[in-house]
């Protein structure tokens, strides 16, 4: 997407997107949820490959988290160190003396990183189109 605008465009689009109400929040949580579970899929799938025996928990303890903070949406995605061996998450990840990094993370970031912003571009220009923007 790209957008040619100037500052009283910008002024005016933050009026009407405040105006268009509450459909963008949940339309914005819904794709931002969709992706953080393909994350944590593919980031569990990695992990089941790569933590052996000694990590067979480990793979359940990825987690995912949609959060709404003031002024921003976010999700949260890996290991749950409430759950069995989440708190063995930064060594599967960035290793340690007894094993190598597994990168399971950081590779399922490098595959989901493009369709992600793809995915929160796509629906962003569909509302903008909504409210005639």
């Amino acid at each position: 997407m790209n957008l040619d605008l100037d500052s009283g465009d910008l002024t005016q689009l933050a009026g009407d997107l405040a105006a268009s109400g509450s459909g963008i929040v949940p339309a914005l949580l819904d794709v931002l949820g969709d992706e953080a579970q393909a994350l944590q899929k593919l980031w569990r799938a990695n992990a089941r490959a790569s933590a052996g025996p000694h990590g067979k928990w480990y793979p359940s303890s990825i987690d995912y988290e949609v959060r709404l903070g003031e002024g921003s949406l976010y999700a949260e995605i890996g290991p749950n160190i409430a759950k069995r061996q989440g708190g063995m998450g930064r060594g599967f990840e960035y290793g340690s003396i007894r094993q190598p990094p597994h990168l399971d993370g950081a590779r399922t970031y490098a595959v989901r990183a493009q369709p992600y912003t793809r995915a929160v571009e796509g629906r962003v220009g569909s509302l903008l189109e909504q409210y005639g923007l």
